[in-house]
């Protein structure tokens, strides 16, 4: 490879960094300041959205000048495109944790209802899931980007449970309908921002190996009873 393209992969490779940064930031803010009910941090996660959302531009402008200039081939190839679908996961992890911030407002609109207990833990665990995803694609390591696979599992377990509780509490108490709907809001984003850090370590293993493992694992919905 010349030594321009190496150059130029790295660059790459720093950008996503950075990205995956902010964005693991912004959603470690988001359900802190959910937590503590604090709007401006909030408010500056909303804000900071802006920001990943440029970086997604550019790492998607700089992989398409690679892929002009250079027409890389095999693994290189496999990184390059591996890097485009990277970037539109973080980007809407990003968009997931400016949604998170934007509950915070509303659920300060009202008294504060019990936070489910298993809640934290999964933000910690989607949080956890998205930094493990980012290193495996960058240090192309196959076996950390399926232990994430395997943990999407338990976050899918948390998300059912967390929603049966909060259903529960609504049931109970009419006053808590409102924010426990903000609170379902939350549950459901981080569920899909576990996705996206599965969808991520399956960029790994196919940056790692090539092999394509994206829905291979995933457990169909059961069906639904009929009648």
């Amino acid at each position: 490879m010349l030594k321009k393209t190496v150059k130029e992969f790295d660059h790459l490779s720093r950008s996503l960094v950075r990205m995956a940064g902010l964005v693991e930031e912004a959603l470690a803010t988001a359900t802190t300041a959910l937590f503590e009910r604090d709007r401006e941090a909030a408010r500056k996660v909303i804000a900071g959205d802006d920001a990943v959302d440029a970086l997604e531009n550019e790492l998607q402008e700089e992989c398409m000048r690679v892929l002009a200039l250079h027409a890389p081939l095999a693994g290189d190839l496999r990184w390059v495109a591996a890097v485009l679908l990277a970037a539109t996961d973080l980007e809407r992890v990003g968009d997931l944790a400016a949604g998170i911030a934007g509950r915070v407002h509303a659920l300060t609109l009202f008294p504060p209802i019990p936070i489910p207990a298993g809640l934290p833990e999964m933000a910690a665990r989607a949080g956890g899931m998205l930094r493990e995803a980012v290193d495996a694609f960058v240090g192309r390591d196959r076996a950390a980007a399926l232990r994430v696979v395997a943990a999407d599992d338990e976050v899918d377990r948390a998300n059912a449970a967390l929603i049966r509780e909060l259903v529960g509490t609504m049931t109970a108490d009419p006053a808590a309908v409102e924010p426990g709907l903000g609170l379902f809001t939350v549950v459901r984003h981080l569920e899909k921002a576990a996705d996206h850090a599965v969808s991520l370590a399956e960029e790994a293993v196919y940056v790692a190996d090539g092999a394509l493992i994206r829905h291979a694992h995933r457990t169909p919905a059961p069906a639904a009873n009929p009648g």
